[in-house]
């Protein structure tokens, strides 16, 4: 799959997903509609052992801090693209 099409597809995955998991209560659609939506696509950094795959990176530091995210309610679903090109995260932050 080539680098485009795998991005269209995360694309579409995730406005489904984001669709699919929108709130129902009132108070947590308010608190919902102060924050905004990112998608963030990115490469592998400066760290990135070249010739091995996600499985095969040094990351715990990163898992770390993704999982940080999540626990705080700002990210909302993350992973890498398939074809070990870089990453994605659903972020959902007031700024």
């Amino acid at each position: 799959m080539t680098y485009h099409r795998t991005i269209s597809f995360m694309l579409g995955f995730v406005v489904l997903l984001h669709s699919a998991l929108s709130l129902s209560a009132a108070d947590e659609k308010q608190q919902v509609a102060s924050k905004a939506t990112f998608l963030v696509i990115y490469r592998p950094g400066p760290a990135w052992l070249t010739g091995k795959s996600v499985s095969e990176q040094p990351l715990k530091d990163h898992g770390k801090y993704m999982l940080g995210l999540y626990v705080r309610g700002s990210m909302k679903l993350a992973g890498p693209l398939t074809d070990n090109a870089g990453g994605a995260v659903v972020l959902e932050v007031a700024d």
